[in-house]
């Protein structure tokens, strides 16, 4: 079986110019199309999911218990730009559903305090102090409280009032 010569060079090697089509580039490129029609709406079915989740996430009753929760986090491991939106609260709901702020606060102190420290090649150090290691499971959340200082109400204290300063 020998191809025609004008299917085999489509593209003219010295101006670039194509020449013709071969007869199964139409159904290629409708097939191209197609896929990408296809992958723009699974797209904007993802981005839907998306917003979805999070406007769920902020309609919960925990949601302004979590927002704080995750501010004293941040303040407390020092990881200040570190965002937060529905995979996060769906990780902890369970756990900030169970237990009141006090524990919560203990917890997150106690992973603070004794974080799991590696160091990295370059010789800089790693503290896994993360907002998945003190929420994602209650023995996580358990051993974080257990890790917490003997002085953590003092802290606590403290920290609260740097985060928000009482006006007046």
């Amino acid at each position: 079986m020998e191809a025609s010569p004008k299917h085999l060079h489509l593209v003219d090697i010295e101006s670039g110019e194509v020449h013709g089509t071969c007869p199964s580039c139409a159904a290629l490129q409708d097939q191209l199309d197609g896929a990408h029609t296809d992958i723009k709406a699974w797209r904007a079915r993802f981005s839907n999911l998306k917003r979805d989740k999070l406007a769920d996430a902020q309609a919960d009753p925990l949601w302004p218990r979590f927002v704080e929760l995750h501010k004293f986090w941040r303040h407390a491991t020092g990881h200040l730009r570190s965002g937060f939106g529905a995979p996060e609260f769906e990780m902890a709901a369970p756990i900030l559903a169970k237990m009141d702020d006090e524990m919560c606060h203990r917890a997150i102190l106690g992973a603070a305090f004794d974080p799991f420290i590696t160091t990295r090649k370059n010789g800089s150090k790693k503290s896994h102090d993360g907002w998945h290691l003190v929420f994602s499971t209650r023995p996580k959340f358990e051993e974080a409280a257990c890790k917490a200082p003997s002085d953590w109400k003092e802290r606590r204290a403290a920290l609260l009032a740097k985060i928000e300063p009482k006006s007046g």
